[in-house]
């Protein structure tokens, strides 16, 4: 390989599925997409890591329909990643961006959390140890008066790239989110915003009535979860999407590490949340973190 590089990432959206326009599909898409990953096996360097991309539900067999055992795909794969993020983007009614879980039962988007992507994954003989959870450093603003997630300000978010996303850290420097004393980040007083905790994607979300917006995204609080639920299933570790949505301080990063790598610090004010309970973790042991493309990658050691 050349440049040095570890490994390569494989991002196919979808297989068996219609992507972006122009593109084509076929019932043969996963055989010959196995044959292909079996190729870049061979081809590659000895110990060159290869990796993918892919949804919360598994690939889409000959069948039009999610693949019960994608067992074979792990063969020719270090890991894969779980997109786990842009669940409703700007759509109405509002709802989260990145849910752990459907814990309410009620979501329109049932399969589209991270406790689904895992349970889908693993039940089609996927190992736990390979699937690394993919966790945004953004949210999406949403025109909407909405009071929930089924999903009095002069202050009106926007997005510097015109889809409706936005960085955490714009969120900061749009003067909607502050920083608090105990190191939470709240929304500030003065931007007429007002922080909602959604207990069925155990994700926050924030809302102006008079802006007419709702934000919703991810912080400390849901990415503490949700790194101590990976550690807790013995996942292959996390993937935040991407760096530069966090703060200069790497709030989210650390975040993400302290629960993957220490105690967790998950605080009891999310402590309702029955994914948040979590083993003691060792705080001896050492561990990996591996900067990707796009975003950084955190692996927790195995004890």
């Amino acid at each position: 390989m050349h440049s040095d590089l570890d490994g390569i990432d494989i991002d196919w959206e979808y297989p068996g599925q219609t992507g972006e326009p122009g593109n084509t599909e076929s019932a043969t898409d996963y055989p010959n997409m196995l044959q292909f990953f079996k190729v870049l096996q061979q081809k590659l360097p000895p110990g060159a890591l290869i990796s993918a991309a892919v949804q919360d539900s598994t690939f889409v067999g000959p069948n039009g329909q999610p693949m019960k055992d994608v067992s074979a795909f792990s063969q020719f794969v270090d890991w894969i990643t779980l997109m786990n993020y842009d669940a409703y983007s700007t759509r109405q009614p509002p709802g989260p961006n990145a849910p752990l879980s459907n814990a309410c039962g009620s979501s329109s988007e049932p399969s589209q959390n991270a406790v689904g992507g895992y349970n889908a994954w693993t039940s089609a003989g996927f190992p736990p140890s390979k699937i690394v959870l993919g966790v945004p450093s953004y949210g999406y603003i949403i025109e909407s008066n909405a009071r929930r997630l089924s999903a009095r300000s002069p202050y009106r978010a926007y997005s510097e790239d015109g889809t409706g996303q936005i960085q955490f850290q714009s969120l900061i420097n749009q003067g909607i989110l502050t920083q608090y004393p105990n190191g939470s980040f709240r929304a500030a007083e003065s931007s007429g915003f007002t922080r909602e905790w959604d207990e069925c994607s155990a994700t926050p979300y924030l809302r102006s009535n008079s802006a007419e917006q709702v934000i919703s995204y991810d912080d400390i609080e849901s990415l503490s979860i949700k790194a101590a639920w990976v550690k807790k299933m013995n996942m292959g570790g996390v993937n935040l999407f991407d760096v530069h949505g966090d703060t200069p301080q790497h709030h989210l990063v650390h975040a993400l590490r302290d629960n993957l790598y220490t105690q967790p610090t998950i605080s009891s004010s999310v402590a309702h949340s029955p994914s948040a309970v979590v083993s003691p973790v060792s705080s001896s042991s050492n561990a990996l973190s591996s900067a990707l493309p796009g975003g950084i990658m955190l692996i927790p050691s195995r004890n």
